[in-house]
C-alpha cells in the first residue's frame, strides 16, 4: 500500500571502459525504451522489441499485470530522464500490446535474392520473389531487411558473393498488432529452388 521505490546498483564495482554501456544499463535502457513504446505506435513497439527475447518480453509483460492488477503505475527514471505511465489505463493497455495475441511470430519460407550484406551490422536486404506466407503474399516483389544469424554465413559463406542469385531462405517473422514484420534470417539454402 502507498507509494514506494527501488534503486538497482550494479554488483561489480568494475567500471565499462570509456563510451560503452554495461549490460545492466543497456537492459534497463531496454525496458525503458519498451515501455515508452508500447504507449505508442505499432511500429514503434515493433522496433523496441525487435531483438528482445521472447521470455523477457514476458517478464516485462508479468511486471505490467501485477502492476495494474494492483490498481498502480509506475514510473522509470535513468540517466536523467523519466518516463512514467499516466493511469491504470494505461499500463493495462501496454500490458495486452505486449501480449502473445498482439505479438505474432513466425517462420516462413522465402525465394528470391540477397540485395546485400552489412557484415558488421549482420544485416541484409533480401528482394523477395515468391512465399507462401499468407500475411506476406503483399511483400513479393519488394526488399525487405533483416539481422542475419552468426551461423548462416558461416554455412554459407560470404553472402555478398551470392548477390542477384536466386535462393530460398528461412525467416522468423515478428510483427506487432498492423505494424509490418521484422525479420530475422535463420538459413539460407543456395541451391536452385525447385518451380
Amino acid at each position: 500500500r502507498g507509494s514506494f521505490g527501488f534503486q538497482f546498483e550494479e554488483a561489480s564495482q568494475q567500471p565499462a571502459f570509456s563510451g560503452e554501456s554495461t549490460p545492466v544499463e543497456m537492459a534497463i535502457a531496454e525496458v525503458k525504451n519498451i515501455f515508452e513504446a508500447s504507449v505508442g505506435t505499432d511500429e514503434q513497439l515493433s522496433e523496441a522489441i525487435d531483438e528482445t527475447d521472447r521470455r523477457a518480453l514476458g517478464a516485462i509483460r508479468s511486471f505490467l499485470k501485477t502492476v495494474a492488477d494492483s490498481d498502480a503505475v509506475c514510473a522509470l527514471e535513468f540517466q536523467g530522464d523519466v518516463f512514467r505511465f499516466a493511469d491504470v489505463a494505461q499500463v493495462r493497455r501496454s500490458e495486452n500490446r505486449l501480449s502473445e495475441d498482439n505479438i505474432r511470430e513466425d517462420d516462413v519460407i522465402l525465394t528470391g535474392h540477397f540485395v546485400g550484406f552489412l557484415p558488421n551490422s549482420r544485416r541484409a536486404e533480401f528482394h523477395i520473389e515468391h512465399t507462401e506466407a499468407d500475411f506476406l503474399l503483399e511483400a513479393i516483389g519488394t526488399v525487405i531487411s533483416g539481422k542475419v544469424k552468426s551461423d548462416v554465413d558461416d554455412a554459407v559463406g560470404d553472402l555478398n558473393e551470392i548477390l542477384k542469385r536466386t535462393v530460398r531462405i528461412d525467416a522468423h517473422t515478428r510483427r506487432v498488432g498492423e505494424g509490418r514484420p521484422r525479420y530475422v534470417i535463420t538459413d539460407c539454402n543456395t541451391n536452385e529452388p525447385e518451380s
